[in-house]
């Protein structure tokens, strides 16, 4: 029963200054508190705007940078707070530094069709020109590549039983003959745009790649390790969009038919999954489709293609309905050049959505969810609830029948886009209300109460704006008087007051106010005033005659507090009590607050919502114990999604037994036993699901490839340890012989301890910033080198030396684990082999403690950390060599005994 309203909108006319074709990123630095716009020209130049417009620095790409080359793609690295930047030859390159600092990060020889970050910024995609996937960390090391045309379905190849084939559905109206029909997807072999996309789901554990075979567009879906899970179906009329919403259900992509055009939905596995009409004419065509952050708003960007305008169309969902709540319109004069959502979570309901166009203007448009509703205060008002659709307005009275959306007690249908609707206040006949179009307003009036019907009284147009949404945030205040927010192209804020005449708005005055104004609420008292809350939280009294009050109010900030105080005022079998749930769990959800999330939603009976907040936090008893009236398939995919989010936790034992409530032969819950190494459980479930032959067929050679890879670990380490330790001790003796001041010393802390760090100030006197300490642990990370001769080596082989015993260690229970495995399947001598290895290298690490962190080296390395802490007030230095050291890296790894030989085998 929700609309889309705006909030706010907010322009500047000239934000980027940019005479070249450029590219657009967006985000959050640390020392901003707001987002900026990274910008990077066809020439090379690469600029950063605040949202104000003011330019903050700017840089050259090197000379690897050539003209030719388009960039692929922009994006800001809040991890690192650096600007990442792709172009189409394969040059990958960083910025940092507030653009002081540019640096080839890699090449691609084969040049770049597409690169997107995942969105915990931890993998790096990328698409070739000759169509290989590359998966990289965020240190630009790949991790894997494969051939995007390669036949393979991937690793989670389905085996059918006939069960959801065509033969097998209900078809309705079409009858028996469309089961025998057979549907024969012909590729298109010219397909005019062969763009590959990449779109990740929102927790960044799968990524789908979009492409073109043999004339037909598919997608493969690929894990974080980069393998191959998927492969979509075979779909006529797929476009070149693609995007998967963050909440992770549903892909959505176009797809135009030659009776229809389709916003098409498909499941991870690749089968679609529903669709919609896109209700545009003929000679308009979807250029982009996007979902908002917190997948509430599914976005298409459209064009026309007959007088080159542009629209934006947004949608919501609603009881597996898709409504249109928006449309914004854009002349040939104002090409859209970047769409973007907002990702800044920590603002609650944060709908915002960044337009940049080719012309520099930049337009943000905030939006909230709002019912819109007579305030059904008296026996006159029918409590009537209204819903937009597109150019259809849904109505309801309340006080006469209930009706589930998408269903309506009354609908009328308009020629244009409905924008907004506004009832009229208590004072007038509040069942009336007035519909904000484009170029229009149209009053209508109640005719009948019970069934409902209206009528157009008129038809009043409206002054035209610049741009979409200039004015907005309409108010009813009188028979003769409407008022409205209004912002200019220069961002200055107006309220307006319009006189309503035969055919006409006459604009009868306007006065500035000092910030965005969000909502126009009647005065209760007095009806020739309203108050008017603005963005600031600031609250003004205005009155017909034009004067502004301000009031001893200022709304705080969106709080917990604020909604368990309004949830207390209603029963909870009220529908503003679900709503006001609705909004606080969405507010819980955008603050990572799941489990909270999910009892507000729980305690308002969403329980799908619910589910799905207690999923995101992996508290799979609470999903079990809502999902138990989900079908059979849909429980069983629940359960797939939570056991595989637990083992990528390493939480195995909750992840097999969550499998093991919806299993029925076991066979499925064993492989994931034995592939997580937990072969005690695989054993257990063998006997239980009386499915011995896996424990040879499966489990056997799966112990038997683990014992091969753990003793050639057990070697590796073995040959790393003792190389490690033998060149400390070579740089030591090395370095005892040379002057010290060549060397890391607590005494030396001008030429070694520390490097000029003033670049990374973010102001004079303000200390050690955010900034400063990524910058620094960046700048350790780099002067840490294990290469022979380096400086900071024996830093380096302390580093790896730790690292490495305390890993060796670890391995002391996992061995233990397959061991006891081995021998129950009869293979002593592996399991001897392995404990024999492992006892005689940790042996030797023990011995070698007093030898690697030798008392004189804990000093020095903490008098050097110690000198590095004590530095001037509003200096900021970065330590090098032994002051990088954390304490516990000071002093030798300490080792906790615990049983893990089995003594039987010795």
């Amino acid at each position: 029963m929700k609309n889309l309203r705006l909030w706010k909108v907010s322009t500047k006319k000239r934000i980027i200054e940019c005479n070249d074709k450029f590219f657009v990123g967006y985000g959050h630095p640390d020392d901003s508190s707001t987002g900026e716009f990274f910008v990077c020209s066809v020439n090379g130049v690469v600029s950063c705007f605040d949202s104000n417009g003011n330019k903050k620095w700017f840089t050259d790409l090197p000379n690897e940078a050539v003209e030719e080359n388009l960039p692929v793609n922009v994006s800001f690295l809040s991890l690192s707070n650096s600007v990442s930047i792709g172009l189409s030859n394969g040059e990958l390159f960083t910025i940092n530094d507030f653009g002081s600092t540019c640096d080839l990060a890699g090449i691609c020889g084969n040049g770049l069709l597409a690169m997107e970050w995942s969105p915990d910024q931890e993998l790096l995609t990328l698409v070739t020109k000759d169509l290989k996937v590359i998966l990289m960390s965020c240190t630009f090391d790949p991790i894997n590549e494969y051939y995007l045309l390669s036949e393979d379905f991937g690793e989670k190849q389905f085996i059918t039983v006939g069960w959801g084939k065509k033969e097998t559905q209900f078809h309705g109206s079409e009858g028996k003959q469309a089961a025998k029909a057979k549907t024969e997807v012909v590729g298109n072999m010219i397909e005019s745009n062969n763009r590959v996309i990449i779109s990740w789901r929102g927790d960044g554990n799968l990524f789908a790649v979009g492409f073109v075979i043999e004339g037909i567009r598919r997608f493969k879906v690929f894990d974080r390790e980069g393998n191959l899970q998927y492969t979509s179906e075979k779909q006529p009329g797929l476009e070149a969009n693609l995007s998967w919403r963050p909440s992770g259900n549903l892909i959505a992509t176009t797809q135009k038919l030659p009776e229809k055009y389709l916003v098409s939905f498909f499941e991870k596995n690749g089968l679609k999954h529903g669709e919609f009409v896109i209700p545009v004419n003929s000679t308009t065509t979807v250029e982009d489709i996007f979902w908002s952050s917190d997948s509430e708003i599914l976005t298409l960007l459209c064009t026309d293609k007959a007088d080159n305008t542009q629209q934006i169309l947004l949608f919501t969902s609603s009881n597996y309905h898709w409504y249109l709540k928006q449309q914004l319109y854009f002349n040939a004069d104002q090409k859209i050049t970047k769409l973007m959502w907002d990702n800044d979570f920590d603002v609650a309901n944060n709908k915002k959505m960044h337009l940049i166009l080719e012309n520099g203007q930049y337009l943000a448009y905030t939006w909230i969810f709002d019912i819109n509703h007579s305030n059904g205060r008296s026996d006159k008002d029918d409590a009537i609830v209204s819903v937009i659709d597109g150019n259809k307005v849904l109505l309801t009275a309340f006080r006469y029948t209930v009706v589930p959306p998408p269903m309506a007690g009354f609908e009328m249908e308009f020629d244009s886009t409905i924008n907004s609707l506004h009832f009229a206040p208590s004072y007038l006949d509040s069942n009336s209300f007035f519909i904000c179009m484009n170029d229009k307003l149209v009053f209508m009036e109640q005719t009948k109460k019970n069934p409902l019907e209206y009528k157009i009284t008129k038809i009043i147009h409206c002054e035209k704006s610049d741009f979409s949404f200039q004015f907005y945030n309409w108010h009813w205040l009188d028979c003769e008087t409407v008022l409205c927010a209004a912002v200019d192209n220069d961002n200055n804020n107006k309220i307006i007051q319009y006189k309503i005449s035969s055919e006409n708005l006459v604009r009868h005055s306007e006065q500035l106010i000092p910030s965005a104004l969000t909502h126009i609420v009647s005065h209760p008292l007095i009806t020739t005033s309203v108050f008017l809350q603005m963005d600031t939280g600031e609250v003004l009294e205005y009155s017909s005659d034009n004067t502004i009050k301000p009031q001893d109010i200022v709304l705080p900030e969106t709080c917990p507090i604020l909604y368990r105080e309004a949830l207390d005022l209603f029963s909870k079998d009220d529908e503003i009590y679900k709503q006001i749930c609705d909004d606080f769990g969405l507010y819980l959800k955008l603050k990572k607050q799941y489990v909270e999330a999910g009892i507000v939603y729980e305690t308002a009976k969403n329980i799908d919502k619910a589910i799905e907040c207690y999923k995101d936090a992996l508290e799979w008893e609470l999903v079990l114990n809502l999902a138990q009236n989900k079908t059979k398939q849909e429980l069983k995919d629940l359960c797939w999604d939570i056991a595989t989010a637990l083992k990528d936790e390493k939480r195995y034992t909750e992840a097999l037994t969550v499998l093991d409530t919806i299993s029925e032969d076991g066979e499925e819950v064993i492989c994931m036993a034995i592939e997580c190494a937990q072969y005690k459980t695989a054993l257990r479930l063998s006997s239980k699901y009386n499915k011995r032959d896996l424990i040879v067929k499966n489990l056997l050679p799966s112990l038997m490839n683990e014992y091969n890879n753990t003793k050639d670990l057990l070697e590796t380490n073995t040959k790393k340890f003792i190389t490690y330790r033998n060149r400390l001790q070579v740089v030591r003796d090395n370095k005892s012989k040379k002057p010290v001041e060549n060397y890391d010393s607590f005494a030396t802390r001008d030429c070694d301890l520390y490097s000029d760090a003033g670049s990374t100030i973010a102001s004079s006197g303000s200390g050690r910033s955010y900034r400063s300490s990524k910058n620094r642990r960046k700048h350790e990370r780099k002067v840490a080198s294990l290469k022979e001769g380096s400086q900071y080596e024996d830093t380096a082989l302390v580093l790896a030396l730790h690292s490495l015993i305390t890993t060796t260690f670890d391995m002391r229970s996992p061995i233990k684990d397959l061991n006891i495995a081995l021998c129950c399947l009869e293979k002593n001598k592996e399991a001897l082999d392995l404990q024999s290895s492992l006892g005689k290298l940790l042996k030797d690490m023990k011995e070698s403690f007093r030898q690697i962190w030798s008392n004189n080296f804990t000093l020095e390395a903490t008098n050097a950390a110690i000198e590095a802490e004590n530095v001037p007030e509003g200096c900021s230095v970065i330590p090098q060599g032994m002051a990088t050291l954390e304490p516990q890296i000071r002093i030798a790894p300490v080792i906790h005994d615990i049983p893990w030989m089995l003594d039987g085998l010795n």
